[in-house]
C-alpha cells in the first residue's frame, strides 16, 4: 500500500535538506511544495517535482535562508501511484538553526581546495526500482551474477543514482590490509569527512560509492559516523578502495 513512511527538514549552510521515505510497489510521482501558512492554498511555491526512479530521495532547497529572516516554513509532499495519492505537511522553524548554520559555513570554508579539500563524487545507491533482468532470480529473492553491468552489484536496474559532487577532505591514516571480495589485499583503506548533503549509507555490501576525482579511485563507504545538531552536520567517511575490477568502478567515467 502506498504510504509516506518519514518526511524530515535539516538545516543546511546554503538552504534546507529535504529528506523521505515512501513506501510503493510501483513507479509515482511526486511533489514538494513550500509555504509560509500550514494551509498553502495558491501561494504554496512548487520546490521539485518528479519520479523516485530518477531522483534519489534527498534534495536541497536553495532558495531558503531560515537563519536568517526568522521564518518558518511548511513543506508539503504529495505521492501519486496509480490512482492512489497521500501527502505529509512537516514545518521547520528558527530555533537552534542559526547555531547550526554557522557550524556548516565553518565547514564550507574547511574544505575548500586552499585548505585541503577535495572535489568528490557520491553515486548514492538505490534501494527500490525495478528488479535486474539480467541477474535477479525471483524464486530465490538474490542476485545469481557477480559485476553485472546492468544492475551494478544491487539487483536493481541502474544500481546508483546520478553522482553528486561535493567536497571533502581527507585523513592523514595508515594503510590497512583487508581482503576485498575478489580476495585481493586492499590496502588502501582511508577516512575522508564531508559535510550533511548528501547523508550516505554505509556498508561493504549495501554501501554508496565515492570516486575521488584527485586520485581517480573508486571507494566503497563501508562506515559512516554522523555529528548531528537539528539533523545531520557532518559525515566521517570509512572507506575501502574497490578493485579496478569491479563493476562499480564504471560509475562516472
Amino acid at each position: 500500500m502506498l504510504a509516506i513512511k518519514s518526511f524530515t527538514i535539516s538545516p543546511s549552510f546554503d538552504g534546507l535538506i529535504l529528506q523521505w521515505q515512501i513506501d510503493a510497489t510501483a513507479k509515482y510521482n511526486f511533489e514538494i511544495v513550500r509555504s509560509e501558512s500550514p494551509v498553502f492554498g495558491s501561494s504554496a511555491i512548487s520546490v521539485l517535482t518528479g519520479t523516485e526512479l530518477t531522483d534519489p530521495s534527498q534534495r536541497k532547497d536553495e532558495e531558503t535562508r531560515v537563519a536568517q529572516d526568522n521564518r518558518i516554513w511548511y513543506y508539503r509532499v504529495t505521492v501519486t501511484e496509480d490512482n492512489a495519492t497521500v501527502d505529509k505537511v512537516v514545518s521547520i522553524q528558527p530555533t537552534n538553526l542559526t547555531i547550526s548554520r554557522v557550524i556548516l559555513e565553518k565547514q564550507a570554508t574547511a574544505l575548500k581546495p586552499v585548505f585541503g579539500g577535495r572535489a568528490v563524487t557520491l553515486f548514492i545507491r538505490k534501494t527500490i526500482g525495478p528488479l535486474c533482468p539480467n541477474c535477479w532470480d525471483d524464486r530465490r529473492q538474490r542476485k545469481t551474477k557477480s559485476n553485472c553491468d546492468v544492475c551494478y552489484e544491487t539487483g536493481i536496474v541502474g544500481g546508483y543514482y546520478s553522482g553528486i559532487t561535493v567536497q571533502a577532505s581527507k585523513f592523514p591514516v595508515p594503510m590497512i590490509e583487508k581482503l576485498d571480495k575478489f580476495g585481493i589485499a586492499n590496502k588502501n583503506m582511508p577516512m575522508m569527512w564531508t559535510s550533511n548533503y548528501p547523508e550516505l549509507k554505509s556498508g561493504e555490501n549495501t554501501g554508496d560509492v565515492l570516486f575521488d576525482t584527485v586520485d581517480k579511485r573508486h571507494y566503497k563507504l563501508t562506515q559512516v559516523e554522523k555529528s548531528e545538531l537539528q539533523g545531520c552536520l557532518t559525515q566521517r567517511m570509512s572507506l575501502m578502495e574497490l578493485s579496478p575490477e569491479s563493476i562499480e568502478c564504471a560509475l562516472g567515467v
